[in-house]
């Protein structure tokens, strides 16, 4: 019988504990921590791109008034 992780219960608990029983801890922790990374600068680089997106929209929308909008100078 495969020993489950303490707090756990039920089927779910073996099923995963014999699925992981193969691998080492450190390589899932690689995997997992490549993704979060992944992910995280995926983040980011949506956001610098939004900021840049942003600015060039302001700076554009003074520049170039429309509708009722003008440019007093």
């Amino acid at each position: 019988m495969t020993r489950r992780p303490p707090g756990t219960r039920g089927r779910r608990a073996e099923i995963w504990v014999a699925a992981c029983a193969g691998y080492d801890r450190n390589v899932l922790a690689v995997i997992f921590h490549f993704w979060l990374g992944l992910l995280l600068f995926a983040a980011g680089a949506a956001a610098v791109v939004a900021l840049v997106g942003g600015y060039v929209k302001s700076v554009t929308a003074a520049k170039y008034p429309h509708g009722k909008q003008k440019r007093e100078d």
